[in-house]
């Protein structure tokens, strides 16, 4: 009872780089994509901190 085994079709060096730089410009555009879109609507709008609304407040009435 020998198991005969199958050999696997060669991928070439040039298809796994390919493949590697696909996906990490494919990471990269995700996050900006992410960061443009998704995450505002989901975090609210931005609020300065207490410190820096005071300054911005004091210029303002300038």
């Amino acid at each position: 009872m020998s198991m005969r085994r199958e050999e696997l079709p060669e991928i070439s060096g040039s298809f796994l780089a390919y493949s590697a730089g696909f996906l990490i410009i494919l990471t990269i555009v995700n996050n900006i994509i992410f960061n443009l879109y998704v995450k505002p609507s989901v975090d609210g709008p931005e609020e300065l901190p207490s410190t820096l609304q005071k300054v911005a407040l004091s210029q303002r009435s300038e």
